[in-house]
């Protein structure tokens, strides 16, 4: 018997499954299955958070840069490139964290220390 949401459920699992060259091998759905986890928890994060602290020009854009080189990453994966997907995604949270350190001083949460240490 399936439930009324099954067809909502069939089809965000059909969108968010990895397809192309890469859809047979494991890693590279781990890798997929990790961005995809970090972009939503980030973005929930974000609008959940949002009403706590002015909304201003570094607040934003470190969400913005670090959602983008998710996408980025998730794009790559999706084109077949398991290696840049894995530098792209890298190099993003290396730059995100700087930009971290640059506009508030450092670390302050725990979190982002986990999204800095988790692609190491």
């Amino acid at each position: 018997m399936r439930s009324y949401f099954s067809p909502i459920v069939d089809r965000v699992s059909r969108f968010m499954r990895l397809k192309g060259p890469l859809a047979g091998d494991r890693t590279a759905q781990m890798l997929h299955a990790l961005l995809l986890l970090i972009a939503v928890w980030t973005a929930a994060s974000w609008i959940a958070t949002l009403h706590l602290a002015p909304i201003t020009f570094p607040r934003i854009f470190n969400v913005l840069f670090l959602e983008a080189s998710l996408a980025a990453a998730l794009v790559v994966l999706r084109l077949g490139y398991f290696r840049s997907a894995s530098i792209v995604h890298l190099a993003g949270v290396w730059i995100w964290a700087t930009l971290i350190f640059t506009f508030f001083g450092g670390v302050h949460s725990p979190g982002a220390v986990l999204y800095v240490s988790m692609p190491i």
